[in-house]
């Protein structure tokens, strides 16, 4: 539901950025795992996530919902796995580029490279 609002309003920057937040929320507190692979179970949710990102890319706030949202999805290496065949590492380079002086975003970022870059023995 949350992907299918971004897929809706991906126009609206606080729509995309409220979103991927309260994904990455529900992701983190499910102990289980399932709203995770949920997430990815529909082959069309993260390229509608990066699609968003990628136009919203100069926006500070949907940066930081992004890197927030790929870190926490990064926690579980299943998770990570299957973000690891996505230009995922390509947008957070990016991420850090173009906001240097946020710690937030570039912590986020590189903390979430680490782990994909772990994952795909780069």
């Amino acid at each position: 539901m949350l992907v299918d609002a971004i897929k809706l309003h991906n126009n609206a920057p606080k729509v995309v950025k409220n979103a991927c937040t309260t994904i990455g929320g529900i992701v983190y507190a499910d102990d289980t795992g399932m709203c995770g692979q949920q997430l990815l179970a529909d082959s069309s949710y993260i390229p509608t996530v990066l699609d968003a990102y990628k136009k919203h890319v100069g926006n500070k706030e949907v940066v930081e919902g992004m890197c927030e949202l790929m870190l926490t999805l990064t926690e579980s290496d299943e998770l990570a796995a299957e973000l690891a065949s996505y230009p995922v590492v390509e947008l957070l380079q990016q991420s850090i580029r173009d906001f240097p002086s946020i710690e937030d975003i570039v912590q986020k970022a590189e903390d979430a490279i680490e782990t994909l870059n772990t994952v795909t023995g780069v």
